[in-house]
């Protein structure tokens, strides 16, 4: 059964995909992602997926969600773009809705099915959208551009002890 990482799965076939233990895989463009394109500065680039359907012994359907890209971010220090690699490996669990009373995998994640159906490049971009940081910046000032370089030069000396005015005694 060739896929699609665009197409919409109902639960009779992701059941298919989990009995066969199918492997869905393939190349994204950033610029098709649209709710993750509103983060990046840039949406140059693709990310490099696999999505692998299996099922557990109490009957749901697994999939274990792989992909690797590099995105570029803002850095918040310096305002300049950051590229920021992300290489993920993530074990989710397919629910149909009003399903969460089952038994779950406790070191997979559950997602609920909307309508009760699954697109692969819709769950794709949840998951980056979930790794990427909450506030990018470079690892070290040293990699800023040089707005951070000046402020940093502006910034008063740091004081050793409690910030404000010296405590006198009366």
């Amino acid at each position: 059964m060739p896929g699609s990482l665009y197409a919409w799965y109902s639960l009779y076939d992701l059941d298919v995909l989990a009995d066969r233990e199918a492997v869905l895989s393939g190349e994204i463009e950033l610029r098709q992602l649209t709710r993750l394109r509103e983060i990046l500065h840039s949406d140059r680039g693709s990310i490099q997926t696999s999505l692998k359907f299996h099922r557990h012994a109490h009957s749901a359907v697994t999939v274990e969600l792989t992909f690797t890209t590099a995105v570029e971010l803002i850095c918040q220090r310096c305002l300049e773009p950051l590229v920021q690699e992300v290489s993920e490996q993530v074990s989710l669990t397919l629910l149909e809705p009003g399903s969460m009373d089952g038994e779950i995998e406790k070191q997979n994640e559950a997602v609920v099915l909307k309508d009760g159906k699954l697109n692969p490049a819709a769950l794709l971009e949840d998951e980056l959208i979930l790794s990427l940081p909450i506030i990018p910046r470079h690892t070290k000032i040293d990699e800023c551009g040089s707005m951070a370089h000046v402020v940093q030069a502006l910034a008063p000396e740091e004081h050793s002890g409690i910030a404000g005015p010296p405590l006198r005694n009366n």
